[in-house]
């Protein structure tokens, strides 16, 4: 269990390297920059507030961080919340935001994860390259994309977006893990 004292310092029946990378970290750390759109000319603000920014004399130099509570933290069940949720994008987003703020050289996102029931379980995590890439190469896209809409006046709603839209209605199919019920 996690027990924060006023969210400055850990207490200590805490895992040592949970404490440490919040112990050394400034916390809610607000960061703003601007993606600029080279198609349409369109600036678009970007503001975060990063749960933990660890201090550039510490071993997590290189790192943000964040605080996630969640109903499962086994490693495949992460990382399928970790897609479904965005974290990945959220990850991205921020190292880009706080490196263009800050000049610094932060590479690497980090989660302190603890679950929402008995026994609380914490662990830790840190995102793989592959997965900030994806990250980033969602958010750049939704950004192009906004802008465009934003040029255009034009606003995709679902039925826009399917695979299969056939006369005008999209297709609803069953994934393969529902054709083979057990």
């Amino acid at each position: 269990l996690i027990k924060l004292n006023e969210f400055t310092n850990i207490e200590e029946d805490t895992d040592e390297q949970i404490a440490e990378f919040i112990n050394c970290s400034h916390k809610q750390v607000f960061v703003m920059a601007e993606y600029h759109d080279k198609d349409t000319n369109i600036k678009v603000p970007i503001k975060g507030l990063i749960d933990l920014v660890p201090a550039l004399d510490s071993p997590f130099a290189k790192d943000l961080g964040d605080l996630k509570t969640c109903r499962n933290a086994a490693p495949f069940a992460w990382n399928r919340t970790v897609f479904e949720y965005g974290y990945h994008v959220q990850a991205a987003l921020y190292l880009d935001a706080y490196v263009c703020a800050t000049g610094e050289d932060r590479i690497s996102f980090r989660h302190i994860l603890q679950e929402s029931f008995p026994p609380w379980e914490p662990a830790k995590r840190i995102l793989s390259a592959e997965f900030i890439e994806l990250g980033r190469v969602t958010y750049l896209n939704a950004l192009r994309r906004y802008c465009e809409c934003l040029a255009t006046g034009v606003w995709p709603g679902y039925d826009e977006d399917g695979r299969f839209v056939l006369e005008g209605w999209l297709l609803s199919e069953p994934e393969a893990f529902m054709l083979n019920p057990k």
